[in-house]
């Protein structure tokens, strides 16, 4: 009416999670799952191996397994743009079974066997490495482009959902039930594999006939000028809420902080505000999932949502009032969950049909570069100040912004292409 943008509240039959392809059904309520009791487990495996090894031997096992993490990632895209996805995801399923049962044989008090336990993690992150860009592929395979926004909140709810359960069941049977965890976890990748086998379409098909199979997907990913900025982008954007995690652990623990009369420990508030995070996810993308938004509002709900994401990340650790820091802890996650679905849905709008396993897999290593530019901004943290190496966290947090608002078009382009 007279031109005036409207949000239009009540259900929409877009969302509905059985509009989505059966795959993608299935696949939700197995990421749901599966996350659930991988929470309640590997969280704590770092404290555990740290307690058990000493830290000097349990950090040389996390960068061991961060490697074949990444090695694992880079062979499945490209595995996966060869053989499919479906046959990767039913044989690392398999393996994922031997080592959870490892797993179970090395943490049992009769058969404690480190040297057991840290192969087993190790080839754990290696296999997950694998799995994850055929999965992330078939996903984008049978959604259209109008529906990934969609189903990437979903499955960003059901993420955060799986998280916060997982961490508070895993933080009452971790100590004393790790064993039958295992187990659980056994039984549970039995049931994915036979879901896998049965029930879940290959979305892949390979065409013998052109020229393009005998391509190596990643020359061809790393010629994509379009992904290669949404990936620089990807890089500095969320290396601010890298930056986050790191600075606030430094400076909280100096702190301590009164609420509601009660006076928390720095680790103590740090942990309630991650609590916080992940609540108002969970309730926010329910009420934000009702939301039926015309386009134009939807770019400028975009822009908002990253905004308010850079800004809260960036000025977060400067800050010590317990109320500012939590209405911030609000701010940044009406934010989040505005922008990163439909930043996630991006990918699938760029990445080209026959190196999507490629595309996914290159794009993951995002979160290891980001992880790097924290790194970095900590060291410059040690020689200068919080404000200073926030304002500069704050800058490399826009130019992503600037780079993705720049390629927003382009995107667009090859969304109408392929619709």
């Amino acid at each position: 009416m007279n031109g005036v943008k409207k949000i239009v509240y009540g259900r929409s039959d877009r969302l509905s999670f059985f509009r989505f392809h059966r795959n993608v059904q299935l696949r939700i309520i197995i990421i749901f799952i599966n996350n659930l009791v991988t929470n309640m487990i590997f969280p704590f495996m770092t404290i555990y191996m740290a307690d058990k090894f000493g830290v000097s031997n349990a950090g040389y096992i996390l960068l061991i397994s961060t490697i074949f993490a990444i090695l694992g990632n880079l062979w499945g895209g490209q595995l996966s743009d060869k053989i499919g996805r479906k046959k990767i995801m039913v044989y690392t399923e398999l393996i994922k079974i031997i080592i959870f049962i490892g797993f179970m044989i090395g943490t049992s008090n009769k058969f404690f066997s480190p040297i057991l336990i840290s192969l087993c993690f190790i080839m754990r992150n290696f296999f997950n490495g694998l799995y994850s860009p055929a999965s992330e592929a078939m996903l984008l395979d049978v959604s259209s482009p109008d529906e990934r926004k969609d189903m990437f909140r979903m499955i960003y709810w059901i993420n955060n959902l799986s998280l916060a359960f997982g961490a508070v069941l895993g933080s009452v049977f971790f100590k004393n039930y790790m064993s039958q965890l295992f187990l659980i976890l056994t039984i549970i990748s039995i049931i994915i594999m036979i879901v896998t086998m049965v029930f879940i379409n290959e979305t892949f098909k390979i065409d013998r006939t052109s020229k393009s199979v005998e391509k190596i997907g990643y020359r061809i990913v790393m010629k994509d000028k379009v992904f290669v900025l949404y990936f620089l982008a990807n890089i500095l954007i969320f290396s601010v809420e890298t930056n986050f995690t790191k600075f606030i652990s430094v400076t909280m623990q100096k702190n301590s902080y009164v609420l509601f009369g009660d006076i928390l420990t720095g680790s103590n508030f740090y942990g309630l505000l991650l609590a916080v995070n992940t609540g108002l996810i969970v309730v926010l993308s329910i009420v934000i999932s009702f939301w039926k938004k015309e386009k134009d509002f939807e770019k400028l709900l975009f822009i908002i949502g990253s905004f308010l994401y850079l800004i809260g990340y960036s000025i977060l650790p400067i800050l010590s009032n317990a109320y500012i820091l939590i209405l911030i802890m609000f701010m940044i996650t009406l934010g989040e969950i505005i922008f990163a679905p439909l930043f996630q849905q991006y990918l699938g709008d760029i990445a080209v049909k026959e190196y999507r396993g490629s595309y996914v897999a290159v794009n993951k290593l995002s979160y290891r570069f980001s992880t790097l530019i924290s790194s970095c901004l900590l060291m410059i943290f040690s020689k200068t100040s919080i404000e200073i190496t926030t304002v500069i966290s704050f800058f490399i947090g826009v130019m992503g912004f600037i780079i993705l608002l720049k390629i927003v078009p382009l995107i667009e382009l090859r969304k109408k292409k392929e619709n």
